[in-house]
């Protein structure tokens, strides 16, 4: 929705400044309250931290609004429909519904306003990690214990032996990390902060990544 969104104003600046207004309200038309949550309380964090001033509405305040038998008029409306962009030839390509919104125009800052202000929610200042010109930091996000979505030990063990090598030697800083043994703030200051991070992914790791992923320029 944000790509898509983001495409009116491709002058869009690093800081994140933008001629766009935040979105009013985001409207789950099919979802309810509370599938709508996830198990890591990500969902709505992202969303508060990113557009405080932003409503929600669910399938059972569509349902009101459709019970009025009046019709409703909004300024600018943004449809995100995951069944048809899964007939675009993008999604063909990746396997990502998301990835149809990429075919508008669009400034290479497009994230930048809501990164910065997730960044900020957590007491970072919004700049921070934005460019890559200091001493790289990787993280390794790793789910051994879980009891899935784990690496064979024996690989993980190498793995870490790698890392601590590259910190030893090149000065790296290196952080090997169970996000779910840290606070929502602390998993965004570390993805913040971040210039190389991977791990087996769940859904709140996909959103740390997104993070990662969208933090350099």
């Amino acid at each position: 929705m944000w790509r898509a969104y983001s495409s009116l104003d491709t002058g869009l600046k690093q800081t994140g400044r933008s001629t766009l207004p935040p979105p009013d309200r985001f409207i789950f038309a099919h979802t309810s309250n509370a599938y709508w949550r996830d198990y890591a309380k990500m969902n709505q964090y992202i969303l508060h931290a990113a557009f405080p001033g932003m409503g929600l509405e669910f399938a059972q305040d569509w349902e009101d609004r459709m019970n009025t038998y009046r019709p409703w008029v909004m300024d600018r409306v943004v449809f995100a429909d995951r069944a048809a962009a899964m007939k675009g030839q993008s999604f063909l390509n990746t396997a990502r519904y998301a990835a149809q919104a990429f075919n508008l125009p669009g400034s290479a800052n497009w994230w930048a306003p809501v990164r910065g202000n997730v960044v900020e929610f957590t007491g970072m200042r919004k700049e921070v990690g934005r460019g890559t010109t200091h001493k790289p930091v990787i993280t390794y996000v790793s789910r051994q214990g879980w009891g899935r979505r784990m690496l064979i030990q024996e690989d993980h063990e190498k793995l870490v032996a790698a890392l601590k090598r590259l910190e030893r030697e090149h000065g790296y800083e290196v952080n090997i990390v169970k996000m779910d043994l840290l606070t929502r703030e602390e998993q965004f200051r570390l993805a913040s902060r971040t210039t190389v991070g991977f791990g087996i992914p769940s859904l709140p790791s996909l959103y740390l990544t997104y993070f990662i992923r969208h933090c350099r320029s």
